[in-house]
């Protein structure tokens, strides 16, 4: 095998070294400007994804308040609405009861004045 005959090695070692430095040359001047100007894109890309994000996350916030706020409002307007029919109710069951003793006492009485003149006659 040439590869390992000793007389080859020198030869070996200079081409070794031409093409590495050609390959090194060639990578630095067109492959790694590139591949780092990519790195660069998606590093700004990240920080606006990440920018954005937190600008969502401040409007989400704000939202969840502002619904947080109207929602204790409404519950805060229907419990004053139901107490305030609560109380109309309680109130016109008063009445209804009120007028409805007045009606059996004057159908009580009626009834009394009725029996005390069958009784006389």
């Amino acid at each position: 095998m040439p590869q390992f005959d000793p007389q080859w090695f020198a030869s070996q070692i200079f081409w070794l070294a031409v093409i590495f430095t050609a390959l090194y040359f060639v990578l630095n001047k067109f492959a790694i400007p590139r591949i780092g100007e990519v790195l660069e894109e998606r590093q700004a890309k990240v920080e606006d994804d990440l920018r954005k994000a937190e600008d969502l996350k401040a409007e989400a916030e704000s939202v969840l308040q502002e619904y947080e706020a109207k929602l204790a409002e409404a519950r805060s307007k229907a419990q004053a609405e139901l107490k305030s029919a609560q109380e109309a109710a309680q109130a016109e069951s008063s009445r209804r009861h009120a007028e409805f003793g007045q009606e059996l006492a004057k159908s009580s009485q009626a009834a009394e004045e009725r029996i005390a003149k069958a009784k006389d006659k």
